[in-house]
């Protein structure tokens, strides 16, 4: 079960390792939009290179951003999920930031299960590939019209060869 967590972890323990702590970003900046505020956001932390906006006709859209003015700036709440996202992710992190309009970044709260390894690589992002952004394992299955109890080996689901993303 997710649990709620703030910037210090839940019920003031630690938070999980790999979590970074967003650093401010200068005042320089002005902040006008909400996209601009989740520009802001998405840089903060390299797992979220690679996420796009929330797209509510998008099935199965395991990581999205959604911004929105509140207050006197914004609130970004950025969503990786993993396990089945076709049909609605098993399990998911959840960030929100608040962003000043001065272009201050700040963690706000975060909850769910601590996002896997493989699911997205530790602080770099890279999923262990070196490679910036999210990564997995594409299986094509079920191999055969028919499942059948109990399973038949030669039906059981196979990685695709050369399944790349971008």
């Amino acid at each position: 079960m997710p649990s709620a967590t703030s910037a210090t972890g839940t019920a003031g323990t630690p938070r999980p390792a790999g979590t970074p702590r967003p650093a401010g970003t200068p005042g320089a900046v002005t902040v006008t939009t909400a996209e601009q505020a989740a520009r802001l956001v998405l840089a903060s932390d390299p797992r979220f290179r690679s996420i796009g906006p929330y797209d509510p006709n998008l099935i199965g859209q395991a990581a999205w951003y959604r911004a929105a003015p509140k207050g006197t700036g914004f609130e970004v709440v950025i969503r990786i999920g993993w396990g089945d996202c076709p049909s609605g992710c098993i399990d998911e992190h959840i960030w929100t930031y608040a962003v000043s309009r001065s272009g201050h970044v700040t963690l706000v709260g975060e909850s769910g299960s601590d996002v896997p390894a493989d699911v997205i690589g530790g602080t770099d992002g890279s999923g262990g590939t070196g490679e910036p952004g999210l990564s997995g394992r594409v299986t094509a299955g079920p191999i055969c019209p028919v499942e059948r109890v109990p399973p038949d080996p030669a039906c059981a689901p196979r990685a695709v060869a050369g399944a790349a993303g971008r």
